[in-house]
């Protein structure tokens, strides 16, 4: 990932430079930091305050191949090629040099083999945690968790059903973790 001085558009130069770990197929800037799509190495985010010092800062290992990321207002939606879309908040905060992987506040929800879904997440610390399931219009379908989580690896189901236990039969849904 190179930072170019345009200032002089016919004669550019290289200001910075940093070597992400996979392929860069894309990047957005927000805010002094850089949202790399790094392919396997999922999402890279640069600090490149100052240009000639740029380190990474948070990545989220999308697990299959980040191809695209797109800013709007404060979330990044970021594009992978097995997983969907993931969506994140951008306004990172508390980062200084301690690189740290990033929980994503939406993901996909996937039908599992008969009629529940698999909701695989992880948190980094013991958090207060709320998980919810919207459908692609926004409304909200049902409440999953909503409480403290130790650290750890998670893999939660949901057999498709409303708060009132009623099934919905909406084929695409999203679900939301919100922390603290």
């Amino acid at each position: 990932m190179g930072i170019l001085d345009i200032n002089n558009p016919a004669s550019p130069s290289l200001v910075g430079w940093f070597d992400t770990p996979g392929t860069a197929y894309q990047s957005r800037c927000y805010n002094n930091k850089i949202f790399v799509a790094d392919g396997t190495a999922g999402l890279r985010i640069l600090n490149f305050a100052e240009p000639d010092s740029i380190y990474e800062i948070g990545y989220l290992n999308s697990y299959h191949n980040a191809l695209s990321i797109f800013i709007n207002d404060t979330i990044a939606f970021l594009a992978d090629d097995g997983d969907g879309v993931y969506l994140l908040d951008v306004r990172i905060t508390g980062v200084k040099e301690e690189k740290r992987n990033l929980l994503p506040i939406m993901f996909n929800v996937f039908p599992s083999l008969g009629a529940l879904f698999t909701i695989d997440f992880t948190l980094l610390g013991k958090n207060p945690i709320c998980l919810v399931i919207y459908d692609c219009s926004g409304r909200k379908i049902k409440t999953l968790f909503n409480g403290v989580m130790p650290e750890g690896n998670y893999r939660l189901y949901w057999d498709g059903s409303e708060e009132l236990n009623r099934k919905v039969y909406i084929l695409s849904h999203c679900g939301r973790i919100i922390q603290g």
